[in-house]
């Protein structure tokens, strides 16, 4: 045994503890996949709830608004114009009782029904946007050929062109267009007399663009006296665009007729 003599020593790296040490690796990176996996689901789930909760309070938010514009719209508006029908009946009521002539009876009494005429539109125009948006098509440009369908007196009057590639745009957004389409028409008609209204709805790369030409006999949009006749269906239009972050700009003059645009971004 003593003549024996050792030349080498083994090699530490022998199969089998290298097998070994592989499977523990890969042991390792496999239970570290599994982690990361899970992380990932985790990640996309916590994700989603936050998408969600931020979708959901974006809605919130546009809700609360648009109820806070009707407010304001229904007090500082409606509520004026229903102040003056009181006002006005009052004095038509004083004028009988002092013994006033008929015409002076009768001037106050078609003020009355003038303020009326104009609180019910304002009311027709606010129920009709809502009741149209949500009852109507998903897309803009079949929602409003659906709201018009329902509009006997544009018929024949009333016509649309749509361009470029319609997007999506949103529901509240949707509504406020509508509002403000439905009361560019009605002062077409009703003040203007206008006999054709066209509209024009452009979807351009980022922007959306509503054109309203009329041929009725125009006005001077600064004139005193269309601000008082108007001003609320006017500022109204400004206000709902405004909101939406887009430009309103109106062009008139007498015997020429009236075009409204509004563009907004998308």
């Amino acid at each position: 045994m003593d003549s024996l003599k050792v030349l080498s020593h083994p090699p530490f790296w022998t199969s089998g503890r290298l097998a070994a040490v592989i499977g523990a690796l890969l042991g390792v990176l496999a239970v570290f996949g599994f982690w990361v996996l899970a992380l990932r689901r985790a990640v996309a789930k916590q994700a989603r709830q936050i998408e969600k909760a931020i979708r959901s309070r974006v809605v919130a938010e546009a809700t609360m608004r648009e109820r806070f514009r009707l407010a304001s719209e229904l007090h500082d508006g409606f509520q004026q114009l229903l102040a003056g029908c009181s006002y006005r009946l009052a004095a038509a009521i004083n004028y009988l009782k002092d013994g006033s002539s008929r015409e002076e009876v009768l001037e106050r009494l078609a003020g009355i029904g003038t303020a009326i005429n104009q609180t019910q539109a304002g009311l027709r125009s606010a129920l009709w946007s809502l009741n149209e948006e949500a009852e109507g098509p998903a897309r803009f440009s079949g929602l409003v050929r659906y709201a018009a369908g329902r509009l006997a007196y544009w018929d024949k009057v009333v016509s649309f062109e749509f361009t470029g590639k319609e997007t999506p745009i949103a529901r509240r957004h949707a509504g406020s267009l509508l509002m403000l389409l439905q009361e560019a028409v009605a002062n077409a008609m009703r003040h203007g007399r206008a006999t054709s209204v066209k509209v024009h709805v452009e979807f351009a790369e980022g922007e959306l663009a509503v054109t309203i030409a009329d041929n009725g006999c125009g006005f001077v949009p600064d004139s005193p006296e269309i601000a008082a006749k108007r001003g609320i269906g006017l500022k109204g239009m400004r206000e709902r665009t405004a909101a939406m972050g887009g430009i309103f700009a109106i062009e008139s003059a007498p015997g020429e007729g009236t075009t409204i645009t509004v563009k907004m971004p998308l």
